[in-house]
């Protein structure tokens, strides 16, 4: 459906109340001046809702004195609520996406996040919705928030960090259903879709301890993890399992922080430890993948190797192996987050967190036959 203008919007709110019994007949309806500070909204949209909703039936209009539920409201706004959906068409959805250098042809640099936003934009074709990506302003996060209300009905939000937290409270506050991608954000009640990084991080460190790896390493992207619950990180599933597997007093750096200015650097001073670890993992691919481009680092023909995401098959006609890695259903994802939407854009807005498990692709690069898994 086209974005409601806000008196409707406003308008669905109430009879949200309503319907959920949230107000019973006979209560006083909060203050006018509660419910605009409530939706983030100036007082004129909410006056205008009121009148509509006494002559509606739904509230009791008393000179001077607050308006009162009607004792058939609660009925009469299922109602209303169920004949609004009954007409309404597919909703208009806005992907969120950080602020990516100029230059890029696609709006999202990380690969895992445009695989994720093209799902989640032909999910939306599929179910008669219409979906756009729009990159996030950290300059002027209030007005792009009020933006973003005014001409969209939904919203999914990818590659969150702390800059983006003033435009995502403006948003939930706002009551615009949203949903975000592997971010929780405290103080929010928001779902998130996340793919199971916490169980391939302690799957991996199960398959090298079963092939005689006793001194590893993971090479970890800061995150912010500030505003992420540590369930949704493979860092965190990596060093459980190796307490869990008994190898982490043995590792002498089983986990490293790259700040991602140095990739090279940062791998040769890993190499140059005493004793040197004799398997590498990569939480992010694409670091991987680069390192493998470099001649320096083919040649260590006797070291481990794997990463929590998916790997670019290219790099298998360069002559590189198959390295051990973990491939997601985004499509799956896509329709789940495109799913969850649709329910809360129905007035349905309390959702539970989405898990997408990971398949494990475990090939030669931890030293067995290759075979292919479920996390």
């Amino acid at each position: 459906m086209a974005r409601p203008v806000v008196p409707e919007r406003v308008y669905r709110y109430l009879l949200e109340k309503l319907a959920a019994g949230q107000w019973q007949p006979g209560d006083a309806v909060p203050p006018l001046r509660a419910m605009a500070h409530e939706l983030n909204i100036s007082h004129w949209p909410v006056y205008k809702m009121m009148r509509h909703a006494v002559g509606e039936g739904l509230l009791e209009h008393r000179p001077r004195r607050r308006a009162r539920v009607a004792p058939e409201a609660p009925e009469r706004a299922r109602l209303l609520l169920a004949s609004m959906e009954s007409t309404a068409g597919g909703t208009r959805l806005a992907i969120l996406v950080p602020q990516e250098p100029a230059g890029l042809t696609f709006p999202v640099g990380n690969p895992v996040h445009a695989n994720l936003v093209q799902a989640v934009g032909a999910a939306s074709v599929s179910c008669g919705s219409t979906s756009h990506v729009v990159c996030l302003d950290d300059l002027d996060p209030m007005r792009q928030a009020g933006e973003i209300v005014r001409r969209y009905d939904a919203a999914f939000a990818v590659g969150l960090g702390p800059r983006n937290l003033v435009l995502m409270t403006h948003l939930a506050q706002s009551r615009l259903p949203l949903l975000t991608y592997q971010t929780r954000i405290p103080g929010l009640e928001i779902p998130t879709l996340y793919t199971d990084s916490y169980s391939a991080g302690r799957r991996l460190a199960e398959l090298l301890v079963q092939h005689d790896h006793t001194n590893v390493c993971m090479i970890a992207s800061i995150r912010c993890e500030s505003i992420m619950d540590e369930r949704y990180l493979g860092s965190k599933g990596w060093l459980d399992g190796l307490r869990e597997f008994g190898i982490c007093d043995q590792c002498v750096m089983p986990i490293a922080l790259d700040r991602g200015a140095n990739h090279d650097l940062l791998i040769q001073k890993i190499l140059r430890l005493s004793p040197r670890p004799t398997a590498l993992v990569f939480e992010e691919p694409h670091i991987l993948a680069r390192l493998l481009r470099a001649p320096w680092f083919r040649s260590m023909r006797d070291l481990a190797l794997a990463t929590l995401g998916a790997m670019d098959r290219t790099l298998e006609t360069d002559g590189v192996p198959p390295i051990t890695s973990f491939d997601v259903d985004w499509t799956r994802a896509g329709q789940c987050a495109v799913e969850v939407l649709c329910r809360m854009t129905s007035g349905t807005m309390h959702q539970k967190c989405i898990r997408i498990s990971m398949r494990l692709n475990l090939t030669d690069s931890l030293g067995c036959c290759s075979v292919s898994t479920s996390a």
